[in-house]
């Protein structure tokens, strides 16, 4: 046996000079691993037709397969590959195969075609090759590049590093503190099948309520759980940015002040909390929770019975030097200008107060609601 550069080079013919480059860019302590040698006696054999509920009986404690239903149509001819409960060396071929790692800390190069590829347990490292690929890591904490195709990825339970490659990708969100990494294409991570509400913040970070953090880099589109309160997070963006939220739309735009412009797509988000800048935020027909923190805001509520806060409560003097306008839109709205700790808008300059107020533009009474 040898290490996992000397082992894989040995595919120098099979594999793109690029995904050669991506094993040379893990860590040293991954690269010097000791390794099986590349097993291509499996790579071979006479494909079966398999259709999606049989390999759902092949793989049944994989939950990444529930999203392939939602997602695609899984079915036609593949080469089995499958490994043992050690650490294998695995090397699909051109066609489409279905590899199970099993146990241990495998290796996989999925090669060409469209495949399916489970490394279930062990700290696993795949590359998907070309090809529109289904990958899932399973548990451990694996690596998984994706290649040209559009592929979708599922890290599975552990912390992991999945890479999108150059494709159109879909991220499967799970558990663990995961790196999605969409690099080129337009990508996409969906947390509909987590059954937790999550919480985006501006720095692409993505806190799972107890099942861990994510990063994303890259990755231009988020899905939530719909029936999760899902929020979006700019206040710890401070006073250096601001935000342009409409969830009717799923739009998400977060301006830096000498820096540059993000658009994100965010579907299934229904509360907003604004950064330190002038931010506009508009909400949907949910009931929506919309918070403007500092900076002079225009929040509308949309449809659904919105509570809406123009500033950002637990500062020193709320609402102070801040001209906020407040829309509630249909249904039953709560507008917040105060609490129990603080009446906002109080203690700034300017001649009888006009420097800081919330202007309410569509408070109806009997409906609406103020809290002082």
């Amino acid at each position: 046996m040898a290490n996992l550069v000397t082992e894989t080079q040995k595919l120098s013919n099979l594999i793109p000079e690029s995904e050669l480059d991506l094993i040379k860019s893990l860590p040293q302590s991954i690269q010097d691993q000791v390794v099986p040698s590349p097993d291509l006696s499996k790579s071979a054999g006479t494909p079966t037709q398999l259709n999606l509920t049989q390999i759902q009986q092949l793989v049944p404690n994989d939950s990444g397969l529930q999203s392939l239903s939602s997602k695609s149509i899984i079915s036609g001819s593949f080469n089995f590959i499958i490994g043992t409960p050690n650490p294998d060396f695995l090397v699909g071929s051109n066609n489409n195969d279905l590899i199970l790692g099993r146990g241990g800390n495998d290796i996989i190069v999925a090669l060409g075609g469209n495949d399916l590829v489970f490394g279930e347990g062990g700290n696993d490292i795949v590359l998907a090759g070309s090809g529109n690929d289904f990958v899932s890591g399973g548990s451990g904490n694996d690596f998984v590049f994706g290649g040209s195709g559009n592929d979708i990825l599922d890290g599975g339970s552990g912390n992991d590093s999945l890479f999108g490659g150059t494709g159109k990708n879909d991220f499967i969100g799970s558990s663990g503190n995961d790196v999605l990494n969409g690099e080129e294409g337009n990508d996409t991570v969906d947390y509909t099948g987590l059954g937790r509400a999550i919480t985006l913040l501006p720095t692409g970070i993505v806190n799972k309520s107890g099942l861990g953090k994510d990063e994303l880099i890259r990755v231009e589109t988020i899905i939530g759980d719909a029936g999760q309160a899902n929020t979006i997070d700019a206040s710890s963006a401070g006073s250096g940015a601001s935000v342009n939220v409409n969830l009717q739309q799923n739009s998400l735009q977060i301006n830096v002040v000498n820096g540059p412009v993000l658009n994100r797509t965010v579907q299934n988000f229904v509360n907003v909390k604004g950064a330190g800048r002038n931010d506009t935020i508009i909400g949907d027909n949910n009931s929506n929770q919309l918070t403007g923190g500092a900076g002079s805001d225009e929040i509308t509520g949309a449809g659904g019975n919105d509570t809406i806060v123009g500033v950002d409560p637990n500062s020193k003097q709320p609402g102070v030097n801040e001209i906020d306008v407040l829309t509630g839109g249909a249904g039953a709205d709560k507008f917040v200008i105060g609490d129990s700790n603080n009446p906002y808008y109080v203690g700034g300059g300017g001649f009888l107060g006009l420097n800081d107020y919330a202007l309410l533009k569509d408070f109806q009474s009997g409906t609406d609601k103020i809290q002082l």
